[in-house]
């Protein structure tokens, strides 16, 4: 095994040992912020539907509302939330 990947190795268990014992304290720390970044983009996006062309007919077009937007609104929420609990973990590890 190089020293690298042992380096990884040792981190990555090191970084698991941490969050076990810490995880009761901590972890709702990291949460917190996570939801707040979620809850923040959530609350200024629209989802008001600026063309018709090409859609198909539904209860949503006809509400007026762009299912791409909220599609990609769920996404970039699963991937801000996951990212920012990640950095504040790795920020309260160090």
């Amino acid at each position: 095994m190089t020293q690298r990947a042992q380096a990884f190795r040792s981190f990555y268990w090191n970084f698991l040992q941490f969050l076990g014992t810490q995880s009761k304290s901590f972890i709702f720390i990291a949460l917190y912020y996570a939801l707040w970044f979620v809850i923040d983009r959530v609350s200024y996006f629209k989802f008001d539907l600026k063309s018709f062309e090409g859609r198909p007919i539904g209860m949503a077009t006809f509400d007026g509302y762009d299912i791409g937007a909220r599609v990609s609104l769920y996404y970039s929420c699963v991937i801000v939330f996951f990212s920012v609990f990640l950095i504040v973990s790795l920020l309260g590890y160090f």
